[in-house]
């Protein structure tokens, strides 16, 4: 299992829309964020699309990254998002961008 960290405004629009898209609702646990999520729920989450900026010409490409790798079912009615909110530090990052840290989903 790898775990994505997600900034933490763009975690929270996320948790905010499984549950008013979807009817998913997360809330932290530890080390996760449980969800409470049926069979039927789960089978309807579609994929996460990202963009991502190759280079400094601005071509990009593109990656969708599957309801399993972001959410992990377990039970009955449980789930647990395999993401995680974090404050990005700097690190070289410029003002007003997010960066997100994912994990071996891109391997």
């Amino acid at each position: 299992m790898s775990l994505a960290m997600v900034p933490k405004p763009s975690f929270l629009a996320m948790v905010k829309a499984l549950y008013q898209d979807h009817g998913i609702l997360c809330q932290p646990q530890q080390p996760l964020w449980a969800c409470a999520c049926t069979e039927e729920q789960y089978e309807k989450l579609p994929n996460l699309h990202f963009n991502f900026l190759q280079n400094a010409k601005g071509e990009s490409k593109y990656f969708d990254m599957p309801r399993h790798t972001y959410m992990r079912r377990e039970g009955a009615d449980v789930a647990w998002l395999l993401m995680t909110p974090w404050d990005f530090a700097g690190l070289g990052g410029k003002e007003g961008e997010e960066y997100w840290v994912l994990g071996a989903q891109f391997l």
